[in-house]
């Protein structure tokens, strides 16, 4: 592994995220009410917050830079 890292990656929209994942109804309402109910430290850790209507939050992307086995031999060789 050459790198590894996370990023903020801001989701821009849930019912945007609802749409393409195709969540059923009844699993959205689960979720609207768990958001409607998520404590203080959850609206912190996630950036959960409503702009312009849209319940907005932010995810931890990992990125991670890898090459694999042979090229890195043939990389250290030349």
């Amino acid at each position: 592994m050459l790198q590894c890292e996370t990023r903020p990656f801001k989701q821009p929209d849930l019912e945007w995220y609802f749409r393409t994942a195709g969540t059923s109804e009844s699993n959205r309402a689960e979720v609207r009410k768990l958001v409607a109910q998520a404590p203080d430290e959850a609206h912190r850790a996630l950036g959960l917050t409503e702009e312009d209507g849209k319940v907005v939050w932010w995810w931890p992307r990992l990125t991670l830079l890898t090459r694999r086995p042979e090229v890195a031999k043939s990389a250290l060789q030349t």
